[in-house]
């Protein structure tokens, strides 16, 4: 009878097994036998805990047989948001585990998901897991990419950057086939050399932060689109990347390569801008004293200006954190607690500073309705149809008879919140204050409470008020706290490039010599700029606080 059962009732089957108690009168070669040949697999037996239990010896063995059975404890132990839980047998131990890690990653033909899975795991020896073993699997890994680059055909897909002499516009995007091509005018970055400009550029230009102070470098979960949800792995302790962040990622570090170079072409060190903000600007312009920026030394080479960019990223961090706490900095104090900042406390002075949607049902499904391609309401039919129900209601007018009957439910209730209202002739989206505070709860995963008018603050104290929202106070984001933790350390992530650690540590990487250091530079020099400007966001909020109404 067993192999008469199809596979997608092979869960419903287990669980009968094991509700009748025939697991406890069966012994395990004849019932995984039995279920092997009713094409069962081994998969699908792990998520029985109590064929697992009863069978548990057997179990073991027959993951054990296999090097391709490792995926099912690389999924156990490491996989993100598993479709269905399962179980490893109490006999199978680490050292297992990491046998058969071992085995897989010699194998023939391994899975490179899975690979890169162990690649960018966290050590764990509990799971086997050690540093020896995700080396191995990240150089398999590589070879494997690499192979399959040289062997197969493929897209070109990237970005370029240029300085055009002739282009009036201080700044262009256009795309050439699958390669993003961004123009600068050569005009506007000329007249843009004093200090203050050159920090505004990499805030707005290079759009840094070009919206309410919040930085645009985090991947976003707004950013991954249905097909990138569906398909890859994703690690437990992985920043969950996608196509666009990587995109963006390329674009903003080779802009900031393109601008650092150029301004070294003007005898300008970024470092001297940097310097300048922290020692001279703050206390011109806010009367905030003692912050320092010590400068690498105009004769460092890459891997120092690495270094003690790092460095001084932290020391600033840290003094601004004394400012808030204690409205002066005592270095005494700071070197006395010197410690690895953690991003996510640096704290802020501005109370509610960030407002975060909650899982309340009500404004998810708002979220969801009106910014994700999965929604019921981003096609109605060829000619109304859009990436989403905003891109959708932007674009045409849509009448509310044009919508299909399941989909009238979902604007009724957008009407009943307040998010859309049907004037007769079309349903479009309403109340401007209100849809900023939604697109940056979408876009950005935060909404800035201090730089809002003060109709968009109503909107966000109404939704506090029905528990939609929650505001908490600290320097970054939570979205932005994550990127700096993914980019420096192994706090929060384990596939992070962990930079901070690897050049403040020494275990830096050797094989790349001078132009790995030099491209590390640059990431470096992105993220203090990106700290820079958050700083720079708080002081002036605080500076808009004390003034008061124009």
């Amino acid at each position: 009878m067993l192999p008469k059962v199809d596979w997608q009732y092979h869960e419903h089957l287990l669980d009968l097994l094991a509700g009748l108690g025939v697991f406890g009168r069966c012994s395990a070669g004849a019932m995984l036998t039995a279920l092997e040949h009713a094409r069962v697999r081994l998969g699908d037996m792990l998520t029985s805990k109590r064929l697992v239990d009863y069978y548990d010896t057997a179990v073991r063995e027959r993951l054990l047989a296999e090097p391709s059975q490792a995926e099912l404890v690389v999924s156990f132990h490491l996989e993100d948001k598993k479709k269905v839980d399962s179980f490893l047998p109490a006999s199978f131990s680490a050292i297992d585990s990491r046998a058969l890690m071992d085995a897989y990653i010699d194998s023939s033909e391994p899975n490179p998901n899975y690979l890169d899975l162990i690649a960018h795991a966290a050590i764990d020896s509990s799971a086997g897991i050690d540093a020896k073993l995700i080396v191995k699997a990240r150089r398999r890994y590589d070879s494997i990419i690499k192979d399959f680059f040289n062997t197969t055909p493929g897209i070109k897909t990237g970005c370029a950057v240029a300085i055009s002499p002739t282009q009036v516009e201080p700044m262009t995007a256009t795309l050439n086939d699958m390669v993003i091509e961004y123009s600068f005018s050569e005009a506007w970055l000329e007249s843009t050399l004093d200090f203050p400009s050159i920090l505004n550029n990499f805030q707005f230009l290079l759009e840094f932060a070009p919206h309410d102070g919040l930085l645009t470098l985090p991947a976003f979960d707004s950013e991954r689109r249905g097909l990138e949800v569906a398909m890859g792995l994703s690690g437990t302790a992985h920043y969950r990347t996608g196509h666009a962040f990587s995109t963006k990622d390329r674009a903003t570090l080779l802009q900031t390569e393109m601008y650092q170079r150029y301004l070294a072409t003007k005898d300008i060190d970024l470092e001297t801008v940097i310097r300048w903000y922290f020692e001279e600007h703050l206390t011109a312009e806010y009367g905030v004293t003692s912050f320092v920026f010590n400068m690498s030394s105009p004769t460092a080479n890459s891997l120092e200006r690495c270094r003690n960019l790092f460095a001084e990223m932290e020391s600033v961090a840290t003094q601004f954190n004394l400012f808030i706490e204690d409205g002066e900095i005592d270095h005494d104090l700071a070197a006395a607690g010197a410690d690895q900042v953690r991003y996510r406390t640096i704290p802020s002075a501005l109370e509610g500073k960030y407002a975060y949607a909650t899982d309340h049902v009500e404004i998810r499904t708002v979220l969801h309705t009106l910014f994700s391609d999965q929604s019921h309401l981003a096609y109605i039919n060829e000619d109304l149809k859009g990436h989403n129900l905003v891109d959708l209601l932007q674009r045409n007018q849509v009448s509310y008879e044009s919508l299909h009957e399941y989909q009238r439910p979902l604007i009724d209730k957008l009407i009943e919140l307040g998010a859309a209202e049907n004037t007769g002739k079309r349903v479009r989206l309403k109340d401007p204050g209100l849809f900023r505070v939604l697109k940056s709860l979408n876009d950005y995963q935060a909404v800035a409470y201090h730089h809002l008018s003060e109709r968009s603050r109503v909107h966000v104290d109404r939704m506090l008020d029905a528990g939609w929202l929650v505001t908490r106070s600290s320097l970054l984001t939570d979205a932005e706290a994550s990127y700096f933790n993914y980019n420096l350390n192994s706090n929060q992530f384990s596939n992070g490039p962990k930079l901070r650690n690897k050049y403040q540590h020494g275990t830096q990487p050797k094989a790349g010599g001078e132009a790995q250091h030099q491209q590390t530079y640059y990431f470096a020099l992105r993220l203090m700029i990106a700290l820079l400007i958050k700083i720079n966001d708080e002081f002036w909020l605080l500076d808009m606080k004390k003034k008061g109404p124009a």
